[in-house]
């Protein structure tokens, strides 16, 4: 297994938006997942090991996730009812959607290729076996990280749930998303095979671990790889969130399901097929914190003090990633 540490970028210009408008977000968060706690069935074994022996995690926005005993993999209990949870992604006319979550600012979009989607791809890219391969992007967004792929010689198609973000995707960047969901696009994909399958915002979201991956496996080329983006349980970001648990936004929210372990994460790989080869440690710890204490302080919100930490978020976010404490963790597989 080899190991990498830190991704410097520039997550408040990328995060513009968010930070000018953080205690809104929250308001409308608590608002939103006050309603869906109406609308919740009981997780009563671990969705990795199948194990029935768990303790209490944390309880965010009321509702409680559970660490598993056996495997360490921490899930949702109170799990959000699938046909509210799709309404949750897909529904463009509440305050403040889903989609929103992508700006439109090219200038915020640039930030982010060059930030996140340029960094990740080029990791993934140095354990292709050739150059240049076929890319699938499960839950792609906007399709930034594709465009990226694409820009670098590679073959690439989407998935997306979102018509919103389909129809961004094919705006911005010109690329093609296949609508609807991975199971939707298994049905109708054939026998295609890719080098890459990227699920680089979507096992934490997905209720039924064990559908998607088995539907993942078939679409991957002998030797092939898939990436895995994940929330990172044992992360700094997770305790600041155990103490603010009605303040999230984002990490543990009540529409995320998993919160991985390094241990976890290993686990479901292997359980489907995959040989973990790598894994990055990475995150945006400094800035859950950043955004926490200003909530809790107008004073600090107006300080010298944030204005120091922001502008060394980097540096701080490295020693959090160097110590495993990043809130984000990237698995790279091949299958076997």
């Amino acid at each position: 297994m080899e190991y990498r540490y830190s991704n410097p970028i520039d997550i408040f210009g990328m995060k513009v938006n968010v930070v000018a408008n953080y205690e809104r977000y929250v308001e409308i968060f608590q608002r939103r997942f006050r309603e869906l706690r109406h609308h919740t069935y009981e997780v009563l074994a671990c969705p990795v090991c199948d194990s029935d022996q768990s303790e209490i995690a944390m309880i965010i926005h009321g509702f409680q996730y559970r660490r598993c005993n056996n495997c360490t993999h921490v899930y949702l209990r109170d799990a959000i009812r699938p046909e509210q949870l799709r309404e949750y992604y897909t529904d463009s006319t509440v305050e403040l959607p889903y989609s929103s979550t992508y700006s439109e600012d090219p200038e915020v979009q640039k930030i982010r290729r060059q930030s996140a989607a340029s960094a990740k791809v080029e990791y993934i890219s140095q354990y292709l076996s050739k150059p240049k391969g076929r890319w699938l992007d499960i839950a792609c967004g906007n399709a930034d990280f594709l465009a990226e792929a694409k820009a670098k010689g590679h073959e690439v198609q989407g998935i997306e749930l979102s018509p919103t973000l389909v129809k961004v995707a094919k705006q911005m960047y010109g690329i093609e998303v296949f609508e609807g969901t991975l199971l939707d696009f298994a049905k109708s994909s054939g026998d295609e095979k890719y080098d890459v399958v990227g699920c680089i915002g979507i096992i934490d979201i997905l209720p039924d671990l064990e559908s998607y991956f088995r539907a993942a496996a078939k679409l991957v080329t002998k030797g092939g790889l898939i990436a895995i983006n994940v929330p990172h349980y044992n992360s700094l970001t997770a305790a600041i969130q155990q103490a603010y648990h009605d303040q999230t936004i984002r990490f543990a929210c009540p529409n995320v399901f998993h919160l991985f372990t390094e241990r976890s994460l290993q686990e479901v790989l292997k359980r489907h097929g995959f040989e973990p080869i790598a894994m990055w440690f990475f995150g945006m710890d400094v800035y859950e914190l950043i955004n926490t204490i200003s909530l809790e302080s107008h004073r600090f919100r107006n300080s010298k003090a944030r204005h120091i930490l922001m502008n060394l978020g980097n540096e701080f976010q490295r020693v959090c990633d160097e110590k495993k404490f990043s809130d984000e963790v990237m698995i790279i597989g091949r299958i076997t």
